[in-house]
């Protein structure tokens, strides 16, 4: 199983949702919703966590690639650090039974 690293983006545009996310933990499993209706990118895929509460989205950079994965339901999603030299929290996705999932 490959593993793609990322960040979580557009936080600050959510209200509320920096209070969420600076009480993340490492290994906490996150929840990725497609989001077919975004005006910004169309295969917009949003960062959820448990009770449904949206703290962000995958980066755009990432998201045509994990979007077909993410409507299998195939995709995990883990905060792997916090409080790395750029401030925000690392994330990293993965795709079981998908070996050659690279960024």
């Amino acid at each position: 199983m490959a593993t793609v690293p990322s960040y979580i983006a557009g936080v600050r545009y959510l209200p509320g949702a920096d209070r969420f996310v600076r009480q993340l933990v490492p290994g906490q499993e996150l929840h990725l919703k497609r989001v077919t209706d975004n005006d910004h990118d169309p295969n917009a895929i949003a960062i959820v966590i448990d009770g449904g509460l949206k703290i962000g989205w995958v980066p755009m950079a990432l998201t045509a690639k994990l979007a077909p994965y993410v409507e299998q339901g195939r995709v995990k999603c883990f905060v792997a650090e916090k409080g790395n030299p750029r401030g925000s929290i690392d994330l990293i996705y993965s795709v079981p039974g998908e070996p050659g999932f690279e960024s």
